[in-house]
């Protein structure tokens, strides 16, 4: 008994071992219960301080102390979602594949044979890591610190050129 040609395909793929396979996302992000607990905090620190200055005729700062504590919320809950959303970068023998997305929506934006791909790691700032391919290029791992990025470019680099010496 022979498998068909699909069918051999769909085993040639599930069987080839990745090199690299990592998520991208930062590991920076507290829990909703951290969230609310900051934010409590913060808000009655801003309570108390609000009621000695209502209490010293100061009435209209209460305004500003409450929008604070929004503010505070509010950029909790942002940097929470940017967290969500966030990079996959997958190394086989065969090709470079990066998708961006956030929970169930990961979508491939980047697929490029392995052997033909380069990374490029500009050492300005925070330095950025890039995949290129001739005149593609894209801009890898935004959300990762400097170190962390460095790191990446480090492995990623090890791991085209193991998959070069294998085609070999």
């Amino acid at each position: 008994m022979t498998a068909s040609p699909a069918c051999r395909q769909e085993l040639s793929e599930v069987s080839e071992k990745w090199l690299l396979d990592e998520d991208l996302s930062p590991r920076r992000s507290s829990s909703v219960a951290g969230r609310a607990r900051l934010v409590g905090a913060v808000a009655g620190v801003d309570l108390a301080a609000s009621i000695f200055l209502y209490w010293r005729g100061l009435g209209p700062i209460v305004i500003f102390f409450t929008l604070s504590a929004a503010a505070l919320w509010l950029a909790l809950v942002v940097n929470a979602h940017r967290v969500r959303s966030g990079e996959r970068l997958s190394v086989s023998r065969s090709e470079v594949r990066l998708s961006r997305g956030s929970g169930a929506k990961h979508g491939v934006i980047w697929t490029s044979p392995t052997y033909f791909t380069r990374v490029i790691y500009e050492n300005q700032g925070p330095g950025q890591v890039w995949l290129a391919l001739s005149a593609r290029r894209i801009e890898i791992a935004k959300g990762l610190g400097g170190p962390e990025r460095r790191a990446l470019a480090a492995r990623l680099e090890r791991a085209l050129l193991a998959a070069r010496k294998s085609a070999e």
